[in-house]
């Protein structure tokens, strides 16, 4: 529908959709409002999370720098223990997987040897 007014007139230009049209666009632009309210709800959770995150973080690094010296060594030396009792147990496993493929290999070497 068309609607006529002064020649010239904005509001000559005008086009208004017939009435399902226009309610077809009404429905999909609140679908699409809603949407972007609940993206912006979730992202508005999201950045909450993500500061309260930097809070913690900040509060540990701040927590961290008024450890003492000693407490600071007793740290690295318990990283440092941790981290050789990992090694030694990778390097066992990896010593236990060497002597079963050994004896995989010697098996089969006995057996087309026969």
């Amino acid at each position: 529908t068309i609607t006529s007014f002064n020649r010239g007139s904005v509001l000559d230009k005008i086009v208004i959709p017939p009435p399902k049209d226009y309610q077809q666009n009404s429905y999909e632009l609140e679908k699409r409002n809603q949407l972007l309210n609940d993206e912006i709800q979730q992202l508005r959770l999201n950045n909450q999370n993500l500061q309260k995150q930097q809070e913690e973080l900040l509060n540990r690094l701040q927590t961290s720098q008024k450890l003492s010296q000693r407490e600071l060594n007793d740290l690295l030396k318990q990283s440092g223990h941790d981290q050789t009792k990992n090694l030694e147990n990778l390097n066992q496993t990896l010593q236990n997987r060497c002597d079963q493929l050994q004896n995989e290999l010697i098996s089969l070497r006995e057996h087309y040897a026969q």
